[in-house]
């Protein structure tokens, strides 16, 4: 055993520059996860717009980060075509058009339009033509009433242009021009071999129609079409977009193709957009930008030859829970489950849910989903990506599962508690307990639980993991989740507000956020965090006083709350948050908390893991402790147990040998005076 002591100076000293590095935090909106599909583009000289499946996008840096523009809107609201007229921004719905300043203050504009969907729109100095896939075209002067401009066109329009004084419509039936501002218009389909028009792009001299069949162009302002498919590989054009003398076209593979000869020759991009289709194209100076689905919006400045991917703020709505296992955080919305593995840098979309609205217990690489009534729960041996469906003997509801480690437990509504030490592959009768309907709620580093019931203020408490119970009184006591400040002081984030125990759990005391929904509670070494539905607070006094952190935070309902990796994330309603996080202060002085007794154990790292051999412990004991060390497998089974004996307050590394252990993956407990933590450790051969 090598000792290695960290000599005290003043712990004041070391308190003050953590609260110092502290008042750091800032938050940035993580690069996904992304809206599922990016409908459309437009842009002026300062500012590009992106309509997706669920709201209005807007960016100020060519691209790089987006901020949702429709607040006052759904969060479920399509945006399928835009238009840009001096300040005024025109935005295509189910519902109508969505006039707006460029800086926001929208209104739905649906006064003369029938109730069709708007997929097309196209302003001039005169005004805006709206596009419907019913009921033709629609004029307005004003952005606020509408007059049907239809007298030769067919109803079904998919696409609008102007260049100049004229007006182009796209259709299933072909092209449709118009010289006297939408009052009438002609087919002008000549050498147009296939008339199912999906996209159109303008210049004064150029007009480029993207069909099922392929691209056409003219020359001559639509009287004649010529085909401008040579190298073309998939004809089923979707969108194109127009940028000097360089097309680009995506097509219905969601491939990405360059003509920088005005269409003469095409080659596609050698760019896969990381797997996602390409459903959308636009522009803002010389910077490109193509929108995906389901995998945000990428950017190019160097017209079109490299991308990068530019979602910063672009994100899928309402997030309800953020967690993490071993090697992956998880967000969480009503239907897909996304993980990121460097730190929110980039996300992807990892498995669809298997129930809506869950509530998650992980365990290394183990997750469980249950659906809140507790009617159904699934389990997951490969961290989220493929899930099972669970089998209790039993009809009642799972109301919870925790973990006590080596031990799984797991809670019924008629009160029954199972436990599973082989990570929830089976189950064994443990007791029964007298609260009904009960939530049995863990905390972590400790053997303490918590069963409540969803009836009345009765509950139950346990001191060792569940073996026995204890009643008390919860008086309305639902926590999301709770922590251990130190020694038998607890906190607890609930809808009532942040309440607090000095008692072990007996009694609780309201101390903070009256009368506010707290949804989470986490700690990082003496820094403590509350979420609320007004943002995220910190303390460095033990929970004594409370301050807001949400520079960078621009949306401030905050669902949850997780640390991984250095990182604080933060799930909202508009998408995923992270901060980086100060060293933990682990070397503050009992005097920070008066006569409460401070954590012994302030540090545990495991290096490195996996191993094949041997593991260093790093332990930072805060006061003369004796210590033991378990090692259980996966079937609860002690594999080594050892005794160091009593040790001195300070910092020791501890090698322990791992020859003659079977590969797999196992737990370590850490025994330090009352307290104990555990951690995974894998073996590999």
């Amino acid at each position: 055993m090598r000792l290695r002591f960290f000599f005290s100076c003043c712990a004041l000293v070391f308190y003050s520059i953590f609260v110092l590095r502290a008042q750091d935090l800032r938050w940035e909106p993580t690069n996904g996860p992304y809206s599922s599909t990016v409908f459309c583009f437009t842009s002026n000289d300062s500012i590009i717009f992106a309509g997706t499946n669920d709201n209005l996008f807007r960016s100020r840096d060519s691209g790089k980060t987006w901020v949702k523009t429709l607040d006052a809107y759904s969060s479920a609201f399509p945006v399928y075509a835009l238009a840009l007229f001096g300040t005024k921004l025109y935005a295509g719905t189910p519902y109508g058009v969505i006039c707006m300043g460029i800086n926001g203050g929208s209104t739905i504009c649906t006064t003369g339009i029938t109730k069709t969907k708007v997929q097309a729109i196209a302003a001039n100095k005169t005004g805006t033509f709206a596009g419907t896939n019913l009921a033709g075209v629609f004029y307005s002067n004003n952005g606020q009433t509408w007059s049907p401009y239809n007298v030769g066109l067919t109803p079904n329009i998919t696409a609008l242009a102007v260049a100049g004084n004229v007006l182009y419509a796209g259709s299933p039936l072909g092209m449709y021009r118009s010289t006297n501002n939408g009052l009438e218009w002609t087919s002008i389909n000549t050498g147009l071999l296939n008339k199912n028009v999906q996209a159109l792009a303008v210049t004064e001299a150029l007009v480029f129609a993207a069909t099922e069949g392929g691209v056409f162009r003219s020359q001559d302002s639509g009287n004649t079409w010529s085909p401008v498919n040579n190298g073309l590989a998939d004809l089923n054009t979707k969108t194109l977009i127009i940028s000097g003398s360089t097309v680009f076209a995506a097509t219905s593979t969601g491939t990405v193709f360059r003509s920088t000869d005005y269409g003469s020759l095409w080659q596609i991009v050698q760019y896969d957009f990381q797997g996602a289709q390409v459903l959308s194209l636009g522009k803002l100076g010389k910077v490109i930008v193509a929108g995906t689905q389901g995998g945000g919006i990428f950017r190019s400045v160097d017209n079109g030859i490299s991308w990068e991917l530019s979602s910063y703020g672009l994100t899928q709505l309402n997030f309800s829970t953020i967690f993490s296992s071993d090697s992956r955080v998880f967000a969480t919305s009503n239907t897909e489950l996304y993980s990121t593995t460097n730190r929110g840098a980039d996300w992807q979309t990892w498995s669809s849910m298997p129930i809506n609205s869950a509530v998650f217990t992980v365990l290394g690489k183990i997750i469980f989903v249950s659906r809140p009534d507790g009617w159904e729960t699934h389990r997951s041996i490969d961290e989220g990506k493929a899930w099972t469906k669970m089998k209790i003997e039993s009809n009642d509801q799972v109301t919870s599962i925790v973990s006590i480690p080596p031990f799984l437990l797991l809670s019924l509504s008629n009160s029954s508690v199972f436990r599973s030490s082989d990570t929830g592959a089976t189950w064994n009768y443990l007791a029964t307990h007298k609260v009904r309907l009960a939530r049995i709620y863990s905390i972590p580093n400790t053997s303490v639980l918590f069963a409540l019931s969803n009836w009345d203020s009765t509950g139950q408490r346990s001191r060792d993991s569940g073996r026995t119970w204890i009643p008390f009184n919860s008086s309305q006591f639902f926590p999301t989740n709770i922590i251990r400040l130190h020694g038998n002081s607890f906190l607890a984030a609930t809808l009532l507000g942040l309440l607090r125990s000095d008692d072990e759990g007996i009694t609780w005391q309201l101390v903070r956020f009256r009368d506010s929904s707290v949804t989470t509670v986490i700690s990082h070494g003496a820094t403590i965090f509350a979420s609320v539905r007004g943002g995220v607070f910190r303390s460095n006094d033990d929970g004594v006083h409370w301050a807001a952190v949400n520079s960078g935070l621009s949306e401030l309902d905050v669902t949850s709350l997780n640390i991984h990796n250095g990182m604080l994330f933060a799930s909202t309603r508009n998408g995923i948050f992270r901060a980086a996080l100060p060293v933990a202060a682990t070397s503050v002085s009992q005097s920070v908390y008066g006569d409460r007794k401070a954590p012994t154990l302030r540090y545990l790292s495991i290096n490195p893991n996996p191993t094949t051999d041997k593991v260093t412990l790093q332990l930072d004991l805060a006061a003369a402790t004796p210590v033991e060390i378990f090692l259980f497998n996966t079937l609860g089974q002690l594999v080594r147990q050892q005794s160091l004996g009593s040790l001195a307050a300070g910092a020791y590394d501890v090698e322990q040998e791992m020859n003659g252990i079977p590969t797999g993956s196992y737990t370590l407990v850490i025994q330090a005076s009352s307290e104990r933590t555990a951690r995974r450790v894998q073996v590999i051969r």
